[in-house]
């Protein structure tokens, strides 16, 4: 089986486009590490932004570590029981709608995070 997921890109990639609709977008030569230490520091000061980023990077990375752990004997026969996808390529994606969930692509399976 094949799986993607990359969790904490697919966040980066949403503050950064949160950040251009509010009229603070990321210049070319800012690492992406530092996207979330720009968005939690509009709110927070620079060393309360710093630790909110790390922690929601850390989070974000323990989420997606458990659902490959767990892939094999609880994700996937969940997500073929629920939704009757029987491909062998999986595509988890981390949305925010309505709230957090990760969403895989091919089936709509969705998990949400709250």
């Amino acid at each position: 089986m094949r799986v993607e997921i990359d969790l904490v890109k697919d966040w980066i990639a949403f503050l950064s486009r949160t950040l251009a609709e509010a009229g603070h977008p990321i210049a070319g030569d800012l690492l992406v590490e530092q996207v979330p230490i720009r968005f939690y520091g509009l709110q927070h000061p620079q060393p309360e932004a710093e630790r909110l980023a790390d922690e929601a990077m850390k989070r974000l990375q323990l989420l997606q570590q458990t659902i490959l752990d767990n892939l094999n004997s609880v994700i996937v026969p969940d997500l073929r029981a629920r939704t009757g996808y029987d491909g062998d390529e999986l595509l988890f994606r981390w949305v925010y709608q309505d709230g957090e969930h990760i969403v895989e692509e091919k089936s709509q399976y969705r998990i949400p995070l709250q």
